[in-house]
């Protein structure tokens, strides 16, 4: 992502947007808007800007990959990196330690983004 152009556009997506999902080839008669996301109930429980920032490499591999497949099993740090963006776009004092520990990733991306939003945030 590229954050001085597009980081604030995005908002506090994650990822993607209605209109992306809406008119994504990938999704067309894929399912209608009556019908549930499969597992969407117990994948919700996981699913907080909080939680996608601690998540372990794993989880964002084996449950998360599989349900956005659009996002490549080596890439899944993206959503770690996302949410850090939507973080700082509708920064609340509950992000804090969140962004802080994230400076410790294992992922240099999540890293350097997360160094970015403390000195943007002026979290130290």
């Amino acid at each position: 992502m590229t954050r001085d152009k597009f980081g604030t556009q995005v908002g506090g997506w994650v990822y993607g947007c209605d209109v992306c999902q809406d008119s994504c080839p990938f999704n067309k008669n894929v399912r209608t808007a009556a019908e549930d996301f499969p597992g969407l109930e117990e994948l919700s429980r996981h699913i907080s800007l909080e939680k996608l920032l601690s998540a372990d490499y794993s989880f964002l591999e084996n449950t998360m990959q599989t349900k956005f497949w659009y996002i490549q099993p080596g890439d899944v740090w993206k959503w770690k990196v996302n949410a850090i963006n939507a973080m700082v776009n509708g920064y609340d004092d509950q992000y804090r330690e969140c962004i802080i520990n994230a400076q410790n990733d294992s992922q240099a991306n999540v890293r350097d983004m997360a160094q970015w939003a403390v000195r943007r945030l002026g979290l130290i």
